[in-house]
């Protein structure tokens, strides 16, 4: 097509959509799951001008017919052709880099940190130092106060003996 930006007039979409701002990004991964499925194509969506508030049940509406609308492409190229056809100006938003860990971490780096790892792979017992602590085998338990501060709270099974 010789002049793709004139598509736009010939696709019955009208005069007002030309010149649309748009959103082009690559959608975040669901944090309920773990796969990457559904974030490797990329979406154009449009933000609402302007909503307001339905008086009767609360929903908020809008006299847009672009906010609902979502259209998805395999690469952002084909997604960037599409909205130049259309005669829409794109805000592209970069998915940012997703880091390779596989084989990098492991599960005790929950409890025991890498760089603590590390160190004690350096220099052996020597590392032990970073465990001691001066109030280590001592409990931190303590009696609460009663709800206005002024007194101890009677614990259930009586007091201690002294």
């Amino acid at each position: 097509m010789p002049f793709p930006e004139e598509a736009a007039i010939v696709s019955g979409t009208g005069e007002w959509s030309v010149g649309r701002k748009a959103k082009l990004f690559k959608p975040a991964r669901n944090q309920m799951q773990s796969g990457i499925h559904q974030t490797k194509h990329w979406e154009i969506r449009f933000e609402s001008p302007r909503t307001w508030e339905n008086p009767l049940m609360g929903w908020t509406s809008t006299a847009d017919p672009y906010v609902g609308l979502t259209t998805r492409f395999d690469t952002k190229e084909a997604a960037e052709h599409f909205a130049k056809k259309q005669g829409w100006e794109l805000e592209i938003a970069e998915p940012a880099p997703v880091g390779d860990y596989y084989g990098k971490i492991s599960y005790s780096h929950n409890f025991l940190p890498e760089h603590i790892e590390t160190l004690i792979k350096q220099k052996g017992k020597k590392s032990a130092v970073q465990f001691k602590h001066p109030t280590g085998r001592r409990s931190n338990w303590v009696k609460t106060l009663k709800y206005h501060g002024n007194g101890v709270v009677a614990q259930h099974g009586g007091e201690a003996k002294e």
